[in-house]
């Protein structure tokens, strides 16, 4: 589910400056100084939320953080080496997981059902790997002690009887229980957007990142735009005569580092923002968000358009409700 491009575009009346020098490791520097905040915050259990719960949240956020230093590593082998296009398909993880975030900090329902999901791909990969290996002795334990420790991952995530045999039923053709009891996959980004409310902040914001996010997607998916953007930024490429060196200098920052960059950046520091609606009283959670937004608000297109659709009236929420609990102290 997607909106257009009419209803999900934040028109700017200001312009960045694209000549501008951007300082990543200092802009990082803030950055991981908000994700240590925030997960020391995340110790604290929220109210409708389990201590597991909030550690499935935390996971989210630092996943995000690692994904992101592997999109600067990537970044580091520079215009003359094809690995780095791979940055852009990276850099979709953070975002991937600032959609989950949006989702867990709705209700701790989606918690369980990305938990839930999560255990049937396992199982079924494990029903995979048994049918191909029942005929070779090295794999005879594999079906008890495999089957063992799923079943007990299954108990905790709350996987019933009923949804184990309807998966057996569907992928190993053994006979169907009393109905169906299927286990809901979760939603992938496209259909996280409309399960928020219409014209929300929280919709808008993901609607206009849904199109950086496809945008991502190419790389991963290998389409005719990463296979391009691998032969301009390889030295040993026989096309590469076709752009002068400045013009590939200029463009492999526009359009790969930049870009690249700013998306992860966003993906990691907003979902410690929505994180930060959990905990609406931390003031060092809320200044470690002012600093690491300051730059990425002004410097950066996407970054301004998030900014305005949802971060800077989210802080003002955070704001007002610590105004709040300071009066009633």
């Amino acid at each position: 589910m997607s909106a257009t491009v009419s209803g999900a575009a934040y028109i700017h009346d200001e312009d960045v400056n694209p000549d501008k020098h951007i300082d990543a490791n200092r802009m990082d520097e803030a950055m991981v100084a908000l994700v240590n905040r925030a997960t020391v915050v995340l110790e604290e259990t929220c109210a409708g939320y389990t201590y597991a719960q909030m550690r499935v949240i935390e996971a989210s956020l630092t996943s995000a953080m690692a994904s992101h230093r592997a999109v600067r590593a990537a970044l580091a082998s520079g215009h003359e080496n094809p690995t780095s296009v791979d940055a852009l398909a990276l850099a979709r993880i953070p975002l991937e997981g600032l959609y989950n975030t949006c989702l867990f900090t709705e209700s701790s329902d989606w918690i369980n059902q990305y938990l839930r999901d999560d255990w049937k791909k396992q199982y079924i990969q494990f029903l995979l790997q048994r049918e191909e290996t029942k005929n070779l002795p090295r794999f005879s334990d594999f079906s008890e002690t495999g089957l063992s420790d799923l079943m007990k991952l299954g108990d905790l995530v709350g996987v019933s009887q009923e949804e184990v045999a309807t998966i057996n039923h569907e992928q190993l053709g053994n006979p169907p229980p009393n109905g169906r009891h299927r286990i809901k996959p979760f939603p992938t980004p496209g259909r996280a957007m409309g399960i928020l409310e219409e014209g929300s902040d929280k919709r808008r914001m993901l609607e206009r990142l849904h199109y950086e996010y496809v945008f991502l997607c190419t790389f991963v998916h290998g389409l005719s735009t990463a296979s391009f953007f691998k032969i301009t930024f390889d030295s040993t490429s026989r096309f590469r005569s076709l752009w002068g060196e400045g013009e590939l200098v200029d463009t492999f920052h526009k359009t790969v580092a930049t870009r690249a960059y700013f998306a992860s950046r966003l993906g990691v520091v907003q979902t410690a923002a929505e994180i930060a609606v959990l905990y609406p009283g931390d003031v060092e959670l809320r200044a470690g968000l002012a600093s690491a937004w300051e730059e990425m608000s002004r410097d950066s297109l996407l970054g301004k358009a998030v900014w305005e659709l949802r971060t800077k009236k989210l802080l003002g929420v955070v704001e007002g409700s610590q105004r709040a609990g300071t009066e009633r102290g």
